[in-house]
């Protein structure tokens, strides 16, 4: 070869070696690697400037456009009648007041009574830090420093001339245990000597990056013994004990806006430029920044707050939202994709293990059996309507039941089915009254008493009681008629029966849908009585039944769960869950020792001994089913397109399940371009290169080219060896998204709680990104077209004839007709009942 060719040669080489030796640029520390994004809806807020959590555990944000309260699921706006300033800090006083710093006056939020309170016009305005000492406020603003007494209305002030303050705009404060207070200025640090009211100066080093010494914020580090002070272009570490400043080299020339530490020891400091990490043991700090091609990266490189939570959860405010750091520890997320191999979803309702090791879960895509809940795809199979080996009667599933028998039953929107594990399939009952004009076809719970009678608990059908026995002989293309049916003449609270638990009394408690209270049958009269029809109603109206591990039945309802203790004397037990009367609860079941409910502020942990409730320390999610596997020790959480896996100890506390039991995958996919094929291909084409330029360096060396003979003409191939163009289809990104977002909406058209956000949720789509597309592609906004597709999908199942139009009602997603209504006159001109019964079959425009 001659000395072109080497050449050519070691750049390849090279190439190859800095391809490998570049990729961990592309990766960061095994944590903060994802985050779960929050964004702050309504109001126009964009930027989280800092937290708090009250004493129930609800956090609060300071914004941009005023304060916010995260409600499990989203941020909403508690904004004042008036102006909404941008909240600087935020400190909650006690069980009752939250005081917030902002730009403009101080306000003290009621977070009980959600109302503000009149302020006091004596305080100072543009509050940026605030530290609680005992009764008093400590309080910096760019007028000053002071320190109120709430209480009795006492406001002391310091300034720059009397108190030897370095400067007379506070921009940090902070307490330390022992006492001390130290305030961060415009330009330097200072201690605050209570002897004599004045304060003390802290030598700082001058600061290349600014002329002044401005001290961003402040953090004491226990565990270092230290104080970390982040100012503009860099991050100091303070020892009180020696006076020694000492540098961060790695954080020079970053503006250090934010700090605090995690349950593992690491630093965490949010600057411009993105989160850095440091070690507990002095290893080098790591930065960790968004990257626009990673959805659950960090939402934006300004991070103005920080914030560790009651459970060490880390909450990061930056320029675009919220990234919630969940606390390493935490029970794990399993995405369904790693049981079954596919990409298709579902949002789970109902989880089940039966008596031979099956593992089942049900919601609104059909129905999932499978045997490793961690383990990698292979064993699952999925039932679905239309499926010719696996099929079910409907895809939505509502409740999963293993008899006296061992024998699994479902209930869905299609009736109910009885699954033969030989031969792997479902064999679908359909069930109606005597008369013909009830039926069980939707289906929403399953119990068997010990006379083996199933009760069926339907919608818009009652409760059906079936003989078991007498059912499984029954030739299955007929029409079953029910033992009995029990309706409104019975004495039902309603026709929408959503829950059966037996109450170990020769009885069935059943939850009605819209009532009061809950119903009583008695097994032996079949009579039906009501019970707590005061207590349960309104905002504590009923919306899950459970027994716990005692066999005691628990009642569910908005902001609280309540523990039924019926006799001559009904009494409950109420337990609330939070402060908050906007906690929806989702799914309740009985977990060791206690009785867990999953609501939209977390799920909770209630002592059936003690009735004490706690939250536990599980990602928010909307978890809308939960299974309790006493042979394993381990609670599912099921919501959407997947579940989390939580070891239970003895006492109650969570963990991870052991790596050892579950094979669980934790690996976050690097870019393509730098995965192990595409370095394997770019290695193969480097070698073909090699080859092709020695093999032409070498031609070239030994037959020369005439120099009147055009290069190409010695290379030109024949037409028949040159493949043909294969025509490249092209579709608009816009009209895929656009078919995939109305698919999504017809798979949960059904849904009540189908909306906006819940929409972004399953797209995986920020809010304003659905809103500017949908809006450009369809001209309305989601909530219309939303609303669009429910009307539409109306019209043609009225147009079938086969449904009543409460029936449609429901299909299509809504539970007030009268609303149900208005909606569809306002888009077809007529009533449903109108459209229903109009002349002719050509559907209305």
């Amino acid at each position: 070869m001659n000395e072109r060719t080497h050449s050519t040669v070691r750049l390849l080489l090279l190439l190859l070696c800095l391809g490998p030796a570049a990729r961990p640029a592309y990766g960061q520390g095994e944590a903060y690697r994802r985050f779960d994004p929050i964004y702050l809806e309504g109001g126009g807020a964009s930027c989280a400037s800092c937290f708090a959590q009250d004493s129930a555990g609800r956090i609060w944000i300071g914004s941009d456009k005023g304060l916010y309260a995260y409600d499990g699921h989203i941020a909403q706006p508690r904004h004042d009648e008036g102006a909404n300033p941008r909240v600087w800090c935020a400190v909650v006083g006690d069980s009752t007041h939250l005081y917030l710093g902002t730009e403009g006056k101080m306000m003290v939020y009621d977070y009980r009574a959600n109302a503000y309170l009149p302020g006091d016009p004596r305080l100072p305005t543009d509050v940026r830090a605030m530290a609680p000492a005992g009764d008093s406020l400590w309080l910096g603003s760019l007028e000053g420093l002071s320190v109120y007494h709430p209480h009795t209305g006492q406001l002391r002030t310091f300034d720059k001339q009397r108190s030897l303050l370095p400067h007379n705009t506070i921009y940090s404060l902070l307490r330390t245990r022992d006492g001390q207070l130290y305030v961060g200025t415009y330009n330097g640090l200072c201690r605050y000597r209570p002897a004599d009211g004045s304060f003390e100066e802290i030598p700082l080093p001058p600061s290349r990056e600014a002329g002044n010494r401005f001290v961003n914020a402040l953090l004491e580090d226990t565990a270092r013994h230290c104080l970390w002070i982040g100012m503009e272009g860099s991050l100091l570490r303070y020892s009180p004990l020696t006076g020694e400043i000492r540098a961060v080299e790695e954080l020079k020339g970053n503006s250090v806006k934010s700090l605090a530490t995690d349950a593992n020891g690491n630093l965490l400091a949010g600057t411009d430029n993105g989160l850095y990490v440091c070690p507990p043991a002095g290893g080098r700090p790591w930065r960790v920044a968004h990257d626009s091609r990673q959805a659950h990266s960090l939402t934006n490189n300004v991070v103005w707050s920080i914030f560790a939570d009651n459970e060490r959860h880390i909450w990061i405010g930056t320029d675009r939202g919220i990234s919630l750091a969940w606390r390493t520890g935490s029970p794990p997320f399993i995405p369904l994709a790693q049981v079954t191999g596919r990409g298709d979803g579902n949002q789970f309702h109902t989880l089940f293990r039966d008596s031979r090791g099956y593992y089942w879960m049900g919601g609104t895509n059909g129905l999932i059996r499978f045997t490793r809940p961690g383990g990698k795809a292979g064993d699952a199979l999925w039932y679905r309507m239309g499926d010719d080996q696996y099929a079910l009667p409907h895809n939505r599933v509502r409740h999963i039941y293993e008899d006296s028998d061992r024998q699994l039953w479902i209930a869905t929107d299609g009736s109910i089915a009885r699954y033969d594990y030989g031969s792997r399939r479902f064999t679908t009952y359909h069930i109606t009254d005597s008369t013909g004009a009830y039926n069980a076809n939707w289906a929403y719970s399953l119990l068997e008493d010990e006379r083996h009678h199933l009760w069926i608990a339907t919608c818009l059908g009652g409760i059906f009681e079936v003989d078991k026995r007498r059912l499984e002989r029954w030739d299955a293309d007929k029409p079953y008629r029910a033992e009995r049916n029990y309706t409104l003449r019975q004495g039902l609270s309603g026709m929408f029966a959503a829950r059966l638990v037996p109450d170990g009394k020769e009885g069935i408690w059943a939850l009605i849908y819209n009532s009061r209270g809950i119903d009583r049958i008695d097994l032996r009269t079949g009579r039906v009585s009501h019970h707590f029809v005061e207590e349960l109603k309104d905002e504590r109206a009923p919306a899950f039944l459970t027994t716990d591990a005692d066999g005691m039945p628990w009642v569910g309802f908005r902001g609280g769960v309540a523990r039924m203790a019926p006799g001559a004397v009904d009494s409950l037990t109420i337990v609330s869950l939070g402060r908050s009367a906007e906690n929806d609860l989702l799914a309740m079941g009985a977990v060791r020792d206690a009785l867990w409910a999953s609501t939209t502020q977390g799920v909770w942990s209630v002592s059936l001994h003690t009735r004490a409730a706690r939250r536990l320390n599980i990602s928010n999610g909307r978890f809308t089913s939960l299974l309790y596997d006493a042979t394993d020790s381990v609670a599912y959480l099921g919501g959407s397109d997947g579940f989390v896996m939580a070891r239970v100890a003895a006492d109650g506390t969570v963990s991870p399940p052991p790596h050892a039991d579950f094979d669980l995958d934790t690996s976050v996919r690097v870019p393509w371009y730098w995965r192990v094929g595409a370095i394997a291909l770019y290695a193969s084409f480097a070698l073909f290169l090699v080859a092709i330029s020695v093999y032409r360096f070498g031609r070239r060396g030994e037959q020369p080219l005439p120099a009147s003979t055009p290069p190409s003409s010695a290379r030109r191939e024949r037409p028949e060896t040159i493949p043909p163009l294969t025509p490249i289809e092209v579709s608009s990104q816009d009209e895929k998204f656009l078919v995939h977002l109305t698919r999504l909406i017809e798979e949960h058209l059904a849904d009540p709680d189908l909306n906006v956000s819940a929409l972004c949720r399953l797209s995986d789509t920020t809010e304003k990104q659905l809103y500017r597309k949908v809006k450009q592609l369809t001209a309305l906004s989601p909530v219309e077209y939303i609303k669009h597709i429910r009307m539409k999908q109306a019209a043609t199942l009225l147009d079938q004839k086969k449904f009543a139009v409460s029936e449609v009602m429901y299909m299509v997603g809504f539970s007030n007709s009268s609303y149900f209504s208005k909606c569809f006159q306002t888009a077809f001109g007529l009533t449903p009942k109108q459209y229903a019964t109009r002349e002719g079959s050509e559907p209305v425009a």
